[in-house]
């Protein structure tokens, strides 16, 4: 039912849709929201399956609005890196980030044809929870307060001793001199 297009609100196939269709901003639509769109049918061809298997087309759109899909790699573990950070390029949630039409992400198919490394790269761990921390305010303010109170904890009393040089290099000394 996800395939198919349907005539409601939204214009367009639910599955293969953009973060920036399923929220239903027409005036963002563009050329990226077509490489989104192709980055799917990538996706579903390397992957064996859709990056967001949801049957019920309302959970299918937030999932496409709110998620980065699945890392391909897990599902396709034969996949190369390059073809994975194409890929994950083409589907980036944000249209700012996303090849800006279909002759750059042809131009990055090309350069893996020919063995070598296209401008797109995978994004890595800590920029991942960097954006997954930006998108929500709530969980950022709480990494946030647990970082400052682990650098409290640290400054206070649970970090590095305070005692002179050399009593941490004589456990038994006060650390005071003789």
């Amino acid at each position: 039912q996800t395939k198919l297009t349907e005539t409601v609100a939204l214009l367009g196939t639910p599955a293969y849709m953009s973060p920036e269709q399923a929220s239903g901003m027409a005036s963002t639509v563009d050329a990226r929201t077509d490489v989104y769109s192709l980055g799917v049918v990538l996706y579903e061809l390397i992957a064996g399956r859709l990056p967001f298997a949801e049957t019920d087309p309302e959970t299918l759109l937030a999932h496409i609005r709110n998620d980065s899909p699945p890392d391909l790699s897990a599902l396709a573990p034969g996949v190369p890196e390059g073809v994975a950070a194409v890929v994950a390029k083409a589907m980036e949630r944000h249209a700012e980030h996303r090849y800006p039409d279909g002759e750059a992400l042809r131009a990055d198919l090309d350069l893996l044809l020919q063995g070598l490394r296209p401008g797109a790269r995978l994004v890595g761990a800590l920029e991942g929870v960097w954006r997954g921390l930006r998108r929500r305010p709530g969980l950022l303010a709480a990494a946030g307060a647990a970082l400052l109170l682990v650098g409290l904890a640290g400054f206070c009393g649970g970090g590095p001793s305070r005692l002179a040089p050399s009593a941490r290099r004589n456990p038994g000394s006060s650390g005071r001199p003789p």
